[in-house]
């Protein structure tokens, strides 16, 4: 059932998808939700909730004044759960419905908290839909800079706080993509996303070099995998083993424990695109290019799409182009540019040979943007390693 609600948000209730097994836990309990206007009688438990659902309505919130990518934010005071400016520029609108709310305690503090989203329409514009916290609701409340979910949303089921984290299942066309999202200071930011089976194009997620070993991460079969090629000795160390990615605030993590017999790896990829990469305890690094990957036209990426980048060398004019390096990313709050990082064997490149970027944004495993020139790097009259990127749309 789809039901429209103030602003043009809108709400799809359905069945859920969930990763964590104490987030899992809250959701698939029914939250509570009280009708704090209607005149049933209220219980003490009635009583108590709809005490900070009273004390949400005339919050103050930090807001964004634009739907711009970096907008300036200000700080409004609600009346009733709304706020305008005489002059229209700003009209700011809880999501007053079962689902989109909920109280909690999301910095351990022992007090109860409140998580909300709300509809921002500057000047005017399409709605701007964010999801904010105020901590401490019914004391000395503190509002967090806010996180934008998107323009119009879809959920598919309760927004749920557990383990000082709070989970957005948002739906898309095709999909549900989870967001988990935690206190940072004073605003609220969300868990590094892993790049979905369903979203990559070519099944890679990583692929790094160094001067010793090449590491390729990907999914198949429905797991993420990994192999290890040691050129020193010119074998596969790792061939096809299972890795769970692990979620954190700086990024994600890939770890293979090993057997005993086996090496032990673990590759860190934090947002800013940047690499770690250790093996049985040593680090290895090889050269990198990084950069930022953005177009021109002003329309903002969903939370399901991604970024895919890759060095290539481009010598071969009867050949197709070979892969030195690559890097996969999902997008999940951020918006153009995107940073990224690959890392590479510089004894594969040699000074007199041409090296190139190819970039492409894919939004539920379709194409949308792809760089249309060639973005030549490293050597000759190119010898940038950090670059922008262009892409264009399809």
């Amino acid at each position: 059932m789809v039901r429209k609600v103030g602003l043009g948000i809108f709400l799809l209730l359905g069945s859920s998808v969930w990763g964590i097994d104490s987030l899992e836990a809250v959701a698939q309990t029914e939250p509570v939700w009280y009708d704090c206007r209607s005149p049933e009688r209220f219980t003490p438990a009635k009583q108590a909730w709809c005490a900070n659902w009273q004390a949400l309505q005339e919050a103050s919130l930090i807001v964004p004044t634009s739907l711009e990518e970096a907008p300036i934010f200000t700080t409004i005071s609600l009346e009733d759960g709304q706020y305008k400016q005489p002059d229209g520029s700003l009209q700011v609108l809880l999501a007053n419905e079962q689902n989109w709310l909920t109280f909690g305690d999301i910095d351990g503090d022992g007090l109860t908290d409140a998580a909300t989203i709300f509809g921002v329409v500057p000047n005017g514009e399409t709605v701007g839909t964010y999801l904010t916290v105020v901590l401490d609701v019914q004391g000395q409340a503190q509002a967090l800079e806010p996180v934008r979910l998107g323009e119009r949303i879809l959920l598919n089921g309760p927004i749920a706080m557990a383990e000082n984290q709070l989970r957005v299942s948002q739906l898309t066309q095709t999909m549900v993509i989870n967001r988990d999202f935690y206190v940072e200071g004073k605003a609220l930011a969300e868990l590094a996303h892993f790049p979905l089976p369903e979203l990559v194009s070519d099944d890679t997620l990583l692929f790094s070099q160094t001067s010793d070993y090449a590491v390729r991460i990907f999914h198949q079969a429905g797991l993420t995998q990994l192999n290890l090629f040691d050129k020193s000795t010119n074998s596969t160390q790792l061939s096809g083993v299972s890795v769970l990615p692990q979620s954190y605030p700086s990024g994600m993590i890939y770890s293979y424990t090993g057997t005993g017999l086996e090496p032990t790896l673990q590759i860190q990829v934090a947002t800013t695109g940047d690499q770690t990469l250790q093996i049985d305890g040593d680090f290895f690094a090889g050269a990198r290019l990084t950069g930022r990957v953005t177009y021109a036209p002003r329309l903002t990426l969903p939370p399901n799409a991604v970024v895919e980048v890759v060095l290539e060398d481009v010598n071969r004019a009867d050949a197709p182009a070979m892969p030195l390096a690559s890097q996969t990313l999902a997008v999940a709050a951020r918006q153009v540019p995107i940073p990224f990082e690959l890392m590479y064997d510089p004894e594969q490149i040699q000074p007199d040979l041409t090296y190139a970027l190819r970039a492409r944004i894919t939004v539920d495993g379709e194409l949308r943007f792809m760089n249309t020139t060639q973005v030549p790097v490293i050597t000759r009259d190119n010898p940038a390693t950090d670059v922008e990127v262009m892409v264009d749309p399809v």
